[in-house]
């Protein structure tokens, strides 16, 4: 039976874990981190004490990083140290805000936006992704790239047996 957990006792399977704190206090670095394990299978912070659970299917996990206050670029850059593979590094996908502006809540009505949520969610899975890290939520509610009142959030997307997205 797989465990509640995608990563170690961090970051749920099904649902939404989120990591807040003062600015400039490691929160991206986290999830960089936090990325790299689930893409590899390593586990995070290469402490067995927070292992991440193996994909369902066997496949290697595939994570989605929406980018709102980054360019792709920099974020790219944040993993360099990490010494990925080209096939480590094809699992990370990287998004940046303006690629994905259908998702901000405040340029358009809040039902459009859910739907676009809803919409990029299901490619997501479709495409295997099984954690979406959002760096930072702020951006995503009102296109505030304002560091200080915000956090990372990590959603772990999976699916039912039914094919029913759960997050």
């Amino acid at each position: 039976r797989p465990s509640g957990f995608l990563v170690g006792n961090l970051v749920v399977r099904a649902g939404i874990t989120e990591l807040v704190g003062k600015p400039k206090n490691g929160k991206t670095q986290v999830a960089v981190a936090t990325a790299v394990a689930v893409a590899t299978g390593r586990d995070f912070g290469d402490n067995p004490a927070f292992p991440v659970t193996p994909h369902h299917e066997g496949i290697p996990h595939r994570v989605s990083w929406l980018s709102c206050d980054e360019t792709t670029e920099r974020v790219r850059e944040r993993l360099t140290p990490y010494n990925l593979t080209p096939d480590e590094l094809a699992r990370i996908k990287i998004w940046d805000l303006p690629a994905r502006r259908a998702l901000q809540f405040g340029t358009q009505p809040p039902q459009q936006a859910r739907i676009n949520w809803r919409v990029w969610a299901e490619e997501l899975l479709a495409s295997g992704t099984s954690l979406l890290v959002v760096d930072h939520l702020m951006g995503v509610v009102d296109g505030v790239g304002i560091n200080d009142t915000s956090g990372v959030i990590w959603w772990s997307i999976s699916t039912t047996a039914s094919g029913d997205m759960r997050a």
